[in-house]
This record gives structure tokens, C-alpha cells and sequence, in this order.
């Protein structure tokens, strides 16, 4: 399934929200895209990934992080994220790498002993450096997986800040 003009994109609730699922349930992060994503177009295709949207939003950062069912995970996910912008008329510009804050475009979801209990199990504490990055402008997003989380349950969560 590649991505194309014609996707439904989903409509993340602006300003102050909690954290919210990205995709179809809760196995986003077991699929691996590439080893190393560069065009979402054509290597982001699993069937579990989803464009997700910043619609009137002041927030300037979206921040990620990962739900997970069992402990240990023996093989952290690592992510990397795209943006574009979608103009009222429809037309969208060119996906981009957003980089974390730490400047890292390729990003490994650490989990630790210390990680809060969600409703599915854990959740990884969003490090304000490594999971969150700069929007750059953009209004809709979508992540590509290059390394695939272990965990048969791993569910990635978005908030805009």
C-alpha cells in the first residue's frame, strides 16, 4: 500500500490532548518498513501505518512514543519521521525527515524497568529530546519503521505540544 493523495488522514485533537494511537491497532512498530527509510511513497507500506494530522494545532512539536505489553523487549524500534504540507485546496508538497530535537533523523525507542504502566501494558517516559521533534510547518505526518520493535504488542502514541 503506498501512500498517496487520495488517504483519509487522521485529525488529531489541537491544543492541550493526551496522548493518542497512531494507526490501526496495536501493532504499528512490529512491521519493519526498510532498513533505511528515505522515500515514504515507496517503503513505508504496511498495511498498519497512517498519515496523522496537525489541524489548527498551536503546538509546535509532536511528541512520540511506544505502548508494549511484555517485558524485557529484546529489539527497541527504531523510527523515523516524515512531514508535508497539505494546503486547504488538497494539494500536499513533498514528505521531509523531521529530526528529533537532538538532531537525529534515524530514532531508537528505548524502553527501560522504569517505563509507566498504559492500558495495553507499558509505555515508554518520552525522553524532551529524543522523542520529540520540530513540526517545521507541517500538518501531516507519518513514520516509517527501520528497525521492528520485538514485542508482538507495540502500539505508537502522538501528542502535539
Amino acid at each position: 500500500m503506498a501512500i498517496t493523495a487520495g488517504v483519509d488522514v487522521i485529525e488529531y485533537t489541537p491544543g492541550f490532548s493526551d496522548w493518542q494511537q497512531v494507526g490501526p491497532g496495536v501493532s504499528y512498530l512490529k512491521v519493519q518498513d526498510a532498513a533505511t527509510v528515505t522515500d515514504p511513497d515507496t517503503q513505508i507500506t504496511s498495511s498498519t501505518r497512517q498519515v496523522f494530522g496537525r489541524v489548527f494545532t498551536p503546538g509546535t512539536f509532536l511528541g512520540l512514543r511506544m505502548r508494549y505489553v511484555n517485558k524485557p523487549v529484546s529489539t527497541d524500534p527504531v523510527i523515523k519521521v516524515f512531514g508535508r504540507t497539505r494546503q486547504p485546496d488538497g494539494t500536499a508538497g513533498p514528505w521531509q525527515i523531521l529530526k528529533n530535537r537532538l538532531g537525529d533523523a534515524s530514532v531508537t525507542i528505548v524502553t527501560d524497568d522504569s517505563d509507566i504502566v498504559s492500558d495495553i501494558g507499558y509505555a515508554t517516559t518520552a525522553d524532551p529530546e529524543a522523542s520529540y521533534y520540530d513540526v517545521q510547518g507541517c500538518n501531516e505526518f507519518i513514520v516509517g519503521v527501520e528497525i521492528a520493535c520485538s514485542d508482538e504488542d507495540a502500539a505508537l502514541d502522538a501528542k502535539f505540544l
